[in-house]
């Protein structure tokens, strides 16, 4: 292929990129911040003694010991083999915020969510 040649395909891909519209999002990746639901609350719930933890050994002397002592800021989903869900929550006593990774698996895997992680949140994210 001579150079005008691949000048001449370079610019045939180059425009018909600009035709393609750029996605909003990538597939796969976490989507936008929701209103929490049902299996929200429940998953809060079953993993809001691994909260408690976190929250005392980042260094506050607050209790989360039910969830009303939690506001549920909003949560994020990424469908992967699974669901997981990032749940925003801030502590009402003390206004700090943490950020609650959860792996919910298939129903076909017959397996129990699974807590990811629980990180101190200092970003500040918009109320779903």
């Amino acid at each position: 292929m001579t150079d005008a040649e691949v000048k001449q395909q370079e610019e045939l891909v180059d425009s018909r990129r600009e035709e393609v519209p750029r996605q909003q999002k990538l597939v796969g990746a976490f989507g936008d911040l929701q209103e929490p639901d049902e299996t929200t609350h429940q998953l809060l719930d079953t993993f809001l003694p691994k909260l408690e933890e976190t929250v005392q050994s980042s260094g506050e002397n607050t209790k989360v010991s039910d969830v009303a002592d939690v506001k549920i800021i909003g949560v994020q989903r990424q469908v992967v083999a699974g669901t997981n869900h990032k749940i925003f929550l801030e502590i009402k006593s003390s206004g700090s915020k943490f950020v609650m990774t959860i792996f919910e698996p298939l129903p076909s895997a017959r397996a129990a969510p699974e807590l990811m992680g629980v990180e101190k949140h200092e970003g500040e994210e918009k109320t779903a």
